[in-house]
């Protein structure tokens, strides 16, 4: 496991190009500007280059940032997230995510990003990839091994990168 202060953050992408979002908040949130979100749900739409945040308090600014206080004890949950994008099996379905949630504007809707510490995402990708009926073993080695192959593959664009030169 990677210590705390030394875990990389990752952002990444979930949304673009929507007309609006609907996100309910679980656990204590906070903005950018350090204003407190309570919890339950928003409606975010976008206002020609503004976003707004309507729910049980109104927050507006060319973009929103909501972070989660406490890692492990926060949740977003977004409506109607498309997944599996341009797969036989695409659908849209309720999302939670953990770390911070961004909204942004632009001329063709609202964008939406997650930014998370490595390992939080890492958790979360191979309980989606993986069933649920899996052996608790088999679950815990794909965790093991994650952060391996993160380091392979580093290794590896570092030795490229010094071919190319």
């Amino acid at each position: 496991m990677i210590a705390p202060d030394t875990e990389p953050i990752i952002t990444v992408g979930l949304m673009s190009r929507a007309d609006s979002s609907s996100v309910v908040l679980e656990g204590p949130f906070e903005t950018a500007t350090g204003q407190d979100m309570p919890e339950g749900r928003y409606v975010i739409t976008r206002l020609e280059n503004k976003i707004r945040a309507e729910g049980p308090t109104i927050v507006e600014g060319p973009s929103l940032s909501l972070r989660a206080k406490e890692l492990g004890r926060c949740r977003a949950t977004l409506d109607e997230v498309v997944i599996g994008i341009d797969f036989h099996w695409q659908r849209k379905e309720s999302q939670s995510f953990q770390g911070t949630l961004t909204f942004g504007a632009s001329p063709d809707g609202i964008s939406i990003v997650n930014e998370l510490p490595l390992e939080s995402y890492l958790v979360s990708v191979i309980s989606s990839e993986m069933s649920a009926s899996c052996p608790p073993e088999l679950l815990r080695a794909e965790m093991k091994g994650a952060p391996e192959c993160r380091a392979d593959s580093r290794q590896d664009r570092e030795r490229l990168a010094t071919l190319e030169e």
